[in-house]
C-alpha cells in the first residue's frame, strides 16, 4: 500500500471542498431543530412550572456560533454521505457501520481561585475534536486561533480528517 495515500486523500478532499456549500446551508438541520425546540420548552409555563427560572441554553454568543458551526458542519458532512446522530449537545458521525464522537467545546484558562483548582474560565475561543483513531499525521483537534483563523475556516480540515477516517475504518475491516 502506498505510505502516503492518506496525505492524497487529505489532499484532495480539501481542494475538492465548495465554500459556496457555507451559504447554501442556511436552513436548519433536523437535529439542531430539535435542541432549539428542547431549549425553547424550558421557558413554556405548559412544560415547565418553574419557567420563570429557566435560562436559555443558547442565549450566550459563544453557544450560538457553536451551534452555526455544528448545522454548517453536520449539513456538509451529509452532503459527504456520512450519517449523524445526536449525542446531548454533541454529534455522532457514521459511515458504514463505524461510529465516532465529534465535539465543539468552548476552551478555558486555568483561573486563580482559592476554592477550585479545576474551575476553569471560559475565554469564549471554540474548539472541536474528532475522538477516533486516526493515521499519524491527520489532525483531530481544531481551534479558534484569533484574529487570524476561526474555527468555521477548519471546516474543509475536519471533512478532509473524516472522509480519512472513513477510508480507514474501511480498509481495516476489510482485512
Amino acid at each position: 500500500m502506498d505510505p502516503r495515500i492518506y496525505e492524497r486523500l487529505w489532499d484532495e478532499t480539501v481542494e475538492a471542498y465548495d465554500p459556496t456549500v457555507l451559504r447554501t446551508r442556511r436552513h436548519k438541520h433536523p437535529i439542531v431543530e430539535k435542541w432549539l425546540a428542547d431549549d425553547a420548552r424550558g421557558s413554556d409555563p405548559a412544560f415547565n412550572t418553574l419557567y420563570f427560572l429557566y435560562r436559555p441554553y443558547f442565549r450566550k454568543p459563544v453557544r450560538r456560533r457553536r451551534l452555526r458551526f455544528l448545522n454548517t458542519l453536520m449539513w456538509v458532512l451529509k452532503s459527504e454521505g456520512f450519517t449523524i446522530e445526536a449525542d446531548d449537545k454533541n454529534i455522532i458521525v457514521g459511515h458504514g457501520s463505524h461510529r465516532t464522537k465529534f465535539k465543539v467545546f468552548e476552551g478555558g484558562e486555568q483561573a486563580k481561585r482559592a476554592a477550585s483548582m479545576s474551575f476553569q474560565k471560559l475565554n469564549g475561543r471554540l474548539s472541536c475534536q474528532i475522538e477516533a483513531k486516526l493515521p499519524e499525521g491527520i489532525e483531530t483537534r481544531w481551534e479558534d486561533d484569533f484574529p487570524a483563523r476561526r474555527l468555521e475556516d477548519s471546516i474543509p480540515n475536519i471533512i478532509a480528517s473524516f472522509t480519512v477516517w472513513a477510508f480507514e475504518r474501511k480498509r481495516s475491516a476489510r482485512g
